[in-house]
């Protein structure tokens, strides 16, 4: 039962919420710092054994590259992003540098998730000292340290969800601590590290804006004292000044050494085929030529090879083309782009016999529309026409490159403006391609949609109402960011409606959200056992969160290391894993309206004696 302290230290009075502010001057537990550093590298020291546990061969094989890739003294780091695929932010990939000189080897690639395993145990005694809590925040730290689902996410798979879940609470601790600055900046570099950190946006931005002089703007408006409204002004511009200046300046030191300015249009593969059984391409191997390249490296030539790791990559204006000769006239119906990060939003294909008159096949209105212009691949169905060249022609690019039309004659402003925006824009841009490598209702994720038949069926697919999975996603976390906040607003003073806060959206956002894959309930872990030290019986949802996560992490580790990547639908261990799922977030629904509406005792007590 949650505890409002009150009276005398270590005494409780009644059963309403923690004071967010509270502190108590005489703890009932102390323990000495010798003590302290003892546990701590005995915890450290026992954590690290479990690294010599085998990886999960997928993943551990793409992070020992990137870490040999950024070590290597002939690699520069603005080309890793480029000559990988990596769909992480560029925070973590310091740590994996220095794992790259270290011999990128399985121990240490897996050595930072320990360290931030052991940095959320700190974290939780550390909010447990704040509240008077020392002793039961020292047990829950080191049961965290040795979590099942922890121990199998970090020390065995290799993964690092856990470094995002340790980033996410010191997010909401240093809100919890009234330094919002700090908390914006940690979540700034938290949102370097994982897209998944868009889990508690709705925390953030509420506890951002709550601090907010709105009590001043209220007295203006009762006392039409523009002294009043002149300061409210004054405090909202500088807050906001300071935010932004220094969310900028940090995006600016983490990305600039990995930055290279955005490609235009980036071709890997183009490839011809004719109206015959042959599946045969037409244009490999054949003469290519373009409007013109980046670079010697990214040249015409590289859409013809079926190479996916080389790529012809265009000039830095907007209208920029490409075409093959087939060496003869052939009759052709199929064409197939294989594109990379940056694609033509729109485009052309022409066909001709002789280089000089073309003949426009097809395009947004000319053809058989099989194209949905989004990037990644296209296969393109044309009616059967003889042409020995075939030619494509790029207009314009996604948002928000499509604002901006460069030309050779584009203005000095308009070409600066580009550039700021797709610096600015560089790390969206990654995290936004990159959910399109896993397109499902879930990715072997067992939540919602595994029970809905969705693992690893298109999101875009219909379910209730002609709505997709993608949209029943967005509206049923929403839900979830809603009672959250609601949560927040009644019970601004209380840490258990805090923290409780963080817990609701990352295992609401693992639950209902699609593309989730079977790693990302971890961060709710951290978030739940912080609620036990004010409710024990939040013990009841982390064990089961604690389960679900290692079945799920255990099944998925299983299959994977022995070549099968993907749970089947319908596979009995992970329908049941994620009926419990869903029932525990169905029963952490009820307890969210239940902590929100109810009064506090000594609240009750008040309101009856008046």
């Amino acid at each position: 039962m949650e505890q409002n302290i009150k009276g005398k230290p270590g005494k409780s009075k009644g059963s309403g919420s923690e004071n967010i502010n509270k502190k108590e001057k005489k703890p009932a537990f102390k323990i000495s710092i010798k003590i302290l550093l003892i546990i701590l590298f005995a915890v450290t020291a026992l954590r690290m054994l479990f690294n010599l546990l085998p990886c999960y061969k997928i993943d551990m094989g793409g992070y020992r590259y990137w870490a040999g890739f950024l070590a290597d003294p002939e690699n520069s780091f603005k080309d890793f992003y480029r000559n990988t695929h990596c769909v992480y932010g560029p925070f973590y990939m310091y740590f994996l540098f220095i794992t790259g000189k270290l011999g990128a080897t399985e121990f240490f690639v897996k050595f930072w998730s320990v360290l931030s395993d052991i940095g959320g145990g700190i974290l939780i005694y550390l909010i447990a000292r704040k509240y008077n809590k020392e002793k039961l925040g020292l047990i829950l730290g080191i049961i965290y340290a040795f979590n099942p689902a922890v121990i199998f996410n970090s020390s065995i798979w290799g993964q690092f969800d856990s470094f995002t879940a340790t980033m996410l609470l010191t997010v909401v601790f240093l809100f919890n601590c009234k330094k919002t600055y700090w908390a914006v900046f940690a979540y700034g570099v938290a949102a370097l590290t994982k897209p998944q950190t868009i889990a508690i946006v709705p925390m953030v931005v509420f506890l951002y804006f709550k601090d907010f002089p709105w009590k001043k703007y209220i007295e203006f408006k009762n006392s039409r004292d523009k002294a009043v409204l002149k300061s409210a002004v004054f405090d909202t511009f500088k807050k906001l000044a300071i935010t932004v200046a220094g969310c900028m300046l940090i995006y600016a030191i983490l990305v600039l050494p990995f930055y290279r300015e955005t490609s235009f249009y980036f071709l890997k593969d183009m490839e011809v085929y004719g109206s015959t059984n042959s599946a045969a391409n037409l244009a490999q191997n054949k003469e290519f030529k373009a409007s013109g390249e980046e670079s010697e490296k990214y040249i015409a030539k590289n859409a013809s090879d079926m190479d996916e790791n080389t790529a012809w990559s265009s000039e830095h204006l907007t209208h920029q083309w490409i075409y093959t000769d087939l060496g003869e006239s052939t009759e052709i119906n199929r064409i197939v782009l294989k594109w990379g990060w940056e694609y033509a939003k729109t485009y052309d294909i022409l066909v001709s016999n002789d280089a000089v008159k073309w003949d426009l096949v097809y395009s947004e209105k000319v053809g058989k529309n099989t194209s949905n212009y989004s990037g990644k691949l296209d296969h393109i169905d044309l009616q059967p026409v003889k042409a020995r060249y075939v030619k494509v022609e790029c207009k314009s690019r996604p948002f928000p490159y499509g604002m901006f039309n460069i030309d050779k004659n584009t203005s000095t402003i308009s070409k600066a403006a580009f550039k700021f925006t797709d610096f600015y824009f560089w790390l969206v841009h990654q995290y936004s391609t990159s959910l399109n490598d896993y397109p499902y209702a879930t990715a072997n994720g067992f939540n919602f949609w595994t029970i809905m038949d969705g693992q690893t069926t298109s999101d875009k697919e219909p379910y209730w109402f002609g709505l997709s999975a993608l949209v029943w996603g967005y509206l049923l976390w929403g839900i979830i960011s809603v009672l959250a906040i609601m949560l927040l607003a009644i019970k601004k003073r209380s840490a258990m409606a805090l923290y409780y806060a963080g817990y609701i959206l990352t295992s609401g956002i693992f639950v209902f959200a699609t593309k989730m894959h079977e790693r990302y309930l971890l961060p709710a872990i951290v978030f739940a056992m912080v609620t036990i030290l004010w409710d024990k019986r939040m013990i009841i949802p982390t064990v089961f969160i604690t389960i679900c996560s290692l079945i799920n992490h255990w099944y998925v580790y299983l299959k994977g290391n022995n070549d099968d990547p993907w749970v089947p639908q319908q596979d009995s261990i992970a329908d049941s894993v994620a009926w419990v799922t869903l029932i525990v977030m169905i029963a952490s629904i009820g307890y969210t309206i239940w902590l929100t509406v109810r009064q506090d005792k000594g609240k009750e007590q008040k309101r009856l004696a008046r």
